[in-house]
């Protein structure tokens, strides 16, 4: 005897098709009877698209109800389903579907990078000796090194050698409200002056820009351009840190932090602040804060952000965060 199953029509919520299961015979033996017509089968309705990051995605339209099978015929067939559309892929560094660029997340520094953080770079997914491909210099000479005194697993550095003013943008993006953060060590200063420092800067116009750096005075200072010593004009609060002296040892392991904060708009005032981790363990102190009013000289509302020395003071980076405030 030929026992067979027609399976229910299961309709999918994308899909427009009746799938029928015929089972093989129990005995194994010939088939008993000639097999009736099919059903006829439908059709899927038409596809309609959605917009998707700027991708249409097409989903399916009515669905089509299946023939009815005739027994022990050939099955009906549904509607063919709508496919979807092409969906995003963003890459490293990518750009997405959506409006605006995408965040740059390169390497471990990913790890530590908080929700809404712009720009990471460890720099370990680069070649020794040659360029950093998300960095854009200005000024200087710079490549990716290695220094055998960052924490293990973490020793590819960007590193300026040059004995004068340097400068790197990163990425291409611009930036209005944001946090830069970044590992320094300072390989020699060549003297104890505040002209020599090292250095991250926000809203860059390529001439000025908020600039946070330690000089080789020790004190943490808040310039308006990375060339010179210029300092920021605060309404309020300090554009130098007026406690004691940050000491970091420069040259073997002496690794520390700076971040830089800045918020607001020139017509309303913009507030700087600065904050140094003199060991680099991750605990940061604030040491200055600048408040600058509306209509106060040289103010910027957005531009971009990177890292750079300034005078005699070649240094290394690492572990780089961008982040919008």
């Amino acid at each position: 005897m030929v026992i067979r199953h027609i399976l229910p029509i299961v309709l999918l919520p994308f899909a427009c098709a009746k799938v029928t299961t015929n089972y093989p015979d129990i005995d194994g033996g010939p088939d008993s009877g000639g097999g009736g017509n099919a059903g006829g089968a439908g059709t899927g309705g038409l596809a309609t698209s959605i917009s998707v990051g700027g991708t249409a995605a097409a989903t399916g339209g009515a669905r089509a109800t299946g023939g009815v099978a005739a027994m022990g015929g050939v099955p009906a067939t549904g509607g063919s389903k709508a496919t979807g559309g092409t969906s995003a892929v963003v890459g490293t560094g990518g750009t997405p579907a959506t409006g605006g660029s995408s965040a740059v997340i390169l390497g471990d520094a990913g790890t530590s990078c908080a929700t809404g953080s712009a720009f990471c770079d460890d720099f370990e997914t680069y070649t020794v000796g040659g360029p950093a491909s998300q960095w854009t210099s200005t000024t200087g000479t710079w490549t990716v090194a290695t220094d055998t005194t960052e924490t293990a697993g973490d020793q590819k550095v960007y590193s300026n050698k040059t004995t004068g003013n340097a400068s790197s943008q990163a990425g291409t993006g611009t930036y209005t409200n944001a946090t830069i953060e970044a590992r320094m060590k300072v390989t020699s200063y060549s003297s104890t002056s505040a002209s020599n420092s090292a250095g991250i800067f926000l809203r860059s116009n390529g001439t000025n820009d908020y600039d946070l750096s330690l000089g080789g005075d020790g004190v943490v200072y808040l310039r308006r351009t990375p060339t010179s010593s210029t300092g920021e004009s605060c309404s309020s609060g300090a554009n130098a840190s007026t406690g004691s002296v940050v000491t970091v040892t420069t040259g073997g392991s002496g690794w520390f932090r700076l971040k830089l904060v800045v918020s607001g708009t020139v017509a309303a005032g913009i507030v700087s602040t600065g904050f140094v981790d003199a060991t680099g363990s991750g605990v940061y102190t604030q040491v200055l804060q600048c408040t600058q009013s509306a209509g106060t000289q040289y103010m910027y509302d957005t531009g971009t952000a990177g890292v750079f020395s300034k005078g005699n003071a070649p240094a290394q980076y690492d572990n780089v965060i961008i982040s919008t405030n």
